[in-house]
């Protein structure tokens, strides 16, 4: 029994989404929201001289580090112990912040967006989207 496949077929029953609609739109809301949500925090840590980091001395990480190599989960036993160490407070650049707040809200808007597209051409061509799901299944 042979399987007879016709691309014209497939290819005139396919239906796109309006890509404006669906994608571009969706991207520019979800990434101006991103922006306005995130101006007042970023303000603040661009006002404060960056964000404050806390590292631990370098001597007493060490010693952790040589007691750790023997134990028999040198991770878990790092991570506990750790915490005991005194911490050097630190400060980013002033800048970073402002980095941040450029560059996150775009990958959460391209991530959403797509989501989104691909959810909605799922739904105008179920043929198409059970393909992908199967294939997927196949090929992991």
């Amino acid at each position: 029994m042979a399987i007879n496949f016709d691309a014209d077929k497939v290819i005139k029953n396919f239906k796109a989404p309006n890509y404006f609609r669906w994608a571009i739109l969706p991207f520019i809301i979800i990434l101006l929201v991103g922006y306005i949500a995130g101006i007042a925090p970023v303000i603040k840590d661009y006002k404060a001289g960056g964000y404050t980091t806390h590292t631990p001395e370098s001597t007493c990480k060490a010693k952790i580090q040589d007691v750790c190599m023997t134990a028999t989960n040198p991770d878990d036993c790092y991570k506990m112990k750790i915490g005991s160490c005194p911490t050097i407070e630190g400060k980013t650049s002033k800048y970073v912040p402002i980095a941040v707040y450029v560059v996150i809200p775009i990958i959460i808007a391209l991530t959403i967006t797509s989501i989104i597209y691909y959810i909605k051409l799922a739904i105008m061509n179920p043929k198409l989207a059970a393909g992908v799901i199967v294939t997927k299944m196949l090929f992991k």
